[in-house]
């Protein structure tokens, strides 16, 4: 049909089917190559992806732990500050206790001090 609409005939040397074959094969290492650097690429990007969770899991289990320990660091703190100012109340305590026992000793000490004189002066008298 192309004959008779006037177009021109080609014919295809072994030649020309050489150069097709060697044209297609230099494509498709082209191709192939592209492909093999897209791929490396993408490995290389998921075996980071996986390094990455790794190391988020190993941040993790190191958290869990260092918030265990916190926990027990704080709990450790409370009770140590609990008996601190329980300390220090019995102390205050004690504190009270000992001027209330001062207060008294002095007064007994004036209470002497006159008995000594009123003795003193009583045997003066004799």
């Amino acid at each position: 049909k192309l004959q008779k609409k006037g177009s021109r005939t080609m014919f295809i040397t072994p030649r020309h089917f050489i150069d097709f074959i060697n044209h297609f094969v230099k494509l498709y290492h082209e191709k192939r190559a592209g492909l093999e650097d897209e791929q490396l690429h993408l490995n290389k990007g998921l075996e980071k992806i996986k390094e990455t969770m790794k190391d988020v899991e190993d941040l993790q289990k190191s958290l869990a732990i260092k918030r265990n320990e916190l926990e027990q660091k704080n709990t450790a703190a409370n009770l140590k500050l609990k008996e601190m100012i329980k300390d220090q109340q019995e102390a205050e305590k004690q504190k009270i206790t000992s001027q209330e026992l001062q207060t008294r000793l002095q007064e007994q000490l004036k209470e002497i001090a006159i008995n000594k004189q009123q003795v003193t002066s009583q045997l003066e008298n004799v």
